[in-house]
């Protein structure tokens, strides 16, 4: 008699989990790509000079003081309210061990970082689309990315954090082929890590990814869910400090600032003059850039002071900061409401500087051009930006790709693609979403990222883009092959 299958399940292909083992040959595919790109990045680092971007830790705005994390990090870091704290214990490290050539170490373990990211992706990809060929070829493309190897040249938490979110998928990738619990709570642990090493992330992706995790499991969530809380304890206690410490719930004092780049972004000062004469706006956001010195802030008001080193410092975390900031969101909300098309306009353009090719980023310049031919080739041709600008309005030589095209066609065709497989029905959805778990996270922190990096600031949202980048190529590739050759998504029955 022939076994009748539940219509929400007639478009996945069930599979025997004694069958799901991991494949030597995806081990092997991952390592060729990891060596591939670690090969390349050291030669662009010891034979062609590609150079890190600034020789001083102190230069970094997003940082404790060197000599506070060497003589005082625990207090500081207590105290500490510009950014989360993982880049500046990482910084700690990194001066403890090598000092004096801290940032040069932290250039080789970026390299190292950005060459598992490239491993991983080749394992992502052969998950999404079961073909090994497609997915080594595409994997190789996207190692000898130039915008990966100027990024581990950046001194800055951009590469760690793009590696997190890169691991965040692949451990779904890793569940995928071997469903226990150990890869749900390394993705759970490795979202509380994204948490605490960039503000960009907040809190509130655990709302999505706890539950998600559970969802895969669960058969077992009893025994899950705990754990998965005790991780994200994390990153709740330091949202925690901040509230109790500073009384604001984030991980990141600068938001008011940065939302206010984005929403002032293209007023001009005459425009600016008239807010402040409605009261629209502080006249100090209108006389002074955004990130100035808080000293440059005294003479309007802001001149608390702070017996700990960390608070008094002439930096960004200045105990007026807080204050400056909230100033600074308070003009930003006020601006907002008066005027929400202008707002919309200047998202729009922060799509199209976010969609750009990184490698064009203006702190890429002169290791870009060590790059010679590599990077135009990419930036210009691959990437379209040659043939973009001939008809784009936006006379800025760095602001284009095809990807400001097809991010938003291939998102529309998923779709397409989901309503055609699940329709209405919830149990469809349900078994869609264990079926194809890393595609659903995937797709979740790029459409997270992208809807963050174009609303609440202006003009280097290309730098957004880079932590997703790979995750959205991977995207457009898989997207477009599963039209073109559609194929059953496979699951393990122990995932129900």
């Amino acid at each position: 008699m022939m076994e009748t299958v539940p219509p929400h399940r007639r478009f996945i292909q069930w599979q025997d989990p004694q069958v799901t083992a991991v494949n030597p040959i995806r081990i092997t595919g991952f390592w060729l790509v990891f060596g591939l790109h670690l090969a390349v990045a050291l030669y662009y680092k010891q034979v062609v000079g590609l150079d890190i971007a600034w020789r001083e830790w102190d230069g970094l705005w997003q940082v404790i003081p060197a000599d506070l994390l060497r003589s005082d990090l625990w207090h500081s870091l207590w105290h500490y309210h510009a950014q989360p704290p993982l880049f500046n214990l990482f910084g700690a490290l990194l001066l403890k061990l090598f000092y004096p050539h801290h940032l040069e170490a932290m250039y080789f373990v970026y390299i190292v970082l950005g060459s598992f990211m490239a491993g991983m992706g080749y394992r992502v990809l052969w998950t999404l689309t079961n073909n090994p060929r497609l997915s080594f070829v595409t994997a190789v493309v996207l190692a000898l990315n130039p915008t990966l190897f100027l990024f581990e040249a950046y001194p800055l938490y951009d590469l760690p954090t793009a590696f997190l979110v890169m691991l965040s998928i692949f451990c779904l990738a890793i569940y995928r082929e071997k469903p226990t619990l150990w890869p749900l709570v390394s993705f759970v642990f490795t979202v509380n890590l994204l948490i605490l090493t960039r503000s960009f992330y907040h809190l509130l992706i655990l709302l999505a990814a706890i539950p998600f995790a559970l969802l895969l499991a669960p058969a077992r969530w009893r025994r899950l869910l705990p754990v998965l809380l005790l991780v994200s304890l994390l990153s709740v206690g330091w949202y925690a400090k901040n509230a109790y410490r500073f009384d604001f719930f984030g991980s990141s004092s600068w938001l008011g600032i940065g939302l206010w780049k984005m929403v002032g972004a293209t007023y001009s000062s005459e425009e600016l003059a008239v807010f402040v004469e409605q009261e629209l706006v502080a006249t100090s956001v209108a006389d002074l850039p955004e990130f100035s010195p808080p000293s440059l802030f005294e003479p309007y008001g802001f001149t608390a002071t702070s017996p700990v080193a960390v608070l008094s410092r002439d930096d960004y975390n200045n105990i007026n900061i807080l204050a400056i900031s909230e100033m600074y969101r308070q003009s930003a909300l006020n601006v907002l409401k008066r005027d929400p098309g202008h707002y919309a306009v200047t998202v729009i353009l922060a799509y199209m500087v976010y969609t750009s090719p990184p490698s064009r980023f203006y702190h890429f310049t002169e290791n870009a051009a060590r790059m010679a031919g590599h990077e135009q080739l990419v930036s210009q041709y691959l990437l379209g930006q040659r043939w973009i600008q001939r008809f784009s309005p936006l006379r800025d030589e760095t602001i284009g790709s095809w990807m400001a095209i097809l991010l938003p066609v291939n998102f529309l065709m998923y779709l397409l693609w989901l309503f055609k497989q699940n329709r209405l029905s919830p149990g469809r959805w349900r078994a869609y979403w264990r079926a194809d778990a890393v595609m659903v996270w995937l797709v979740w922190m790029i459409v997270y990222t992208t809807a963050v990096g174009i609303t609440l600031e202006y003009i280097e949202n290309v730098r957004f883009q880079f932590l997703v980048g790979q995750p959205i190529w991977i995207f457009i590739i898989v997207t477009t092959y599963r039209i073109v050759r559609p194929y059953p998504i496979t699951q393990s029955p122990s995932h129900t």
